[in-house]
């Protein structure tokens, strides 16, 4: 297994990035969880978590997050894990990562969202 098939996640609303730092860094991809995070706490981690991390680092964040969702137009992820399969918001959600080139993750938590998942 290639280290860039690593994903490390954050711990859930710390809005920390150290690990997902320190993952860029050991070759694995940092992934900044901001899917129970707040808008001014998140553009804090997510301006820290690009200065030092370069442009590869992904964010996890719910699909029916629109305050969140647009903090990723300022910090430009290389990935983004969207949860909330039954979010109304998550097929625009995708195309719209899609469009801007950004690898796109659905966590599914049933076998009918990794359905709609991978129907996007």
């Amino acid at each position: 297994m290639d280290s860039r098939d690593l994903l490390v996640l954050t711990p859930a609303g710390a809005a920390d990035p150290s690990f997902a730092i320190a993952a860029g860094r050991a070759g694995a991809r940092g992934v900044l969880d901001l899917e129970f995070g707040s808008p001014s706490p998140a553009a804090q981690a997510l301006q820290r978590l690009r200065r030092f991390s370069g442009a590869a680092f992904g964010v996890q964040l719910r699909a029916d997050a629109p305050d969140l969702f647009e903090l990723l137009t300022q910090h430009q992820p290389a990935l983004v894990i969207l949860t909330g399969a039954d979010a109304p918001e998550l097929a625009a959600r995708v195309d719209t990562l899609k469009a801007a080139r950004v690898e796109v993750l659905c966590e599914a938590v049933s076998v009918a969202e990794a359905a709609r998942a991978a129907e996007l």
